[in-house]
């Protein structure tokens, strides 16, 4: 239950390992309002890439990333599974270039053009090493 734009409440409260949370200070990355920031919210297995707004003391969720086997897409598809077992439940799957990403990569979003929310899943010997959902939204 956790993706771009929303929060991640629920994480903190599955979790037995402490929270790190680290703000990223990226010329790259767009600030609109006076006080807001970037963060990285880190736990075992598990980060998140928030936009912190602190005129409504809330954030938005903007890019997570997981190694976990416990947690999985909307497919089925997890950490560990084949990359035969991901383009069965993907079909349409890219292996383009998705915004400079770097390494063995397929990637889904409901564009080729990967504007709005991709699914990204990274591959070390043909099974799954990472799962990243980004919003190339701000």
């Amino acid at each position: 239950p956790a993706g771009p734009t929303g929060e991640i409440f629920f994480f903190r409260e599955v979790n037995d390992g402490p929270e790190e949370i680290e703000v990223w200070d990226d010329p790259g990355h767009v600030l609109y309002g006076e006080g807001d920031y970037w963060a990285w919210h880190r736990w075992e297995g598990f980060t998140a890439l928030c936009y912190h707004n602190a005129a409504e003391g809330r954030y938005h969720t903007n890019r997570i990333e997981t190694t976990r086997t416990d947690l999985f897409t909307y497919r089925g598809i997890r950490v560990g599974d084949t990359r035969a077992k991901v383009l069965e439940a993907y079909p349409e799957l890219y292996d383009t270039e998705y915004w400079g990403y770097e390494g063995d990569y397929l990637w889904y979003c409901v564009n080729e053009m990967g504007l709005g929310a991709g699914l990204i899943f990274y591959f070390e010997n043909d099974a799954v090493s990472k799962i990243e959902l980004n919003n190339m939204f701000n």
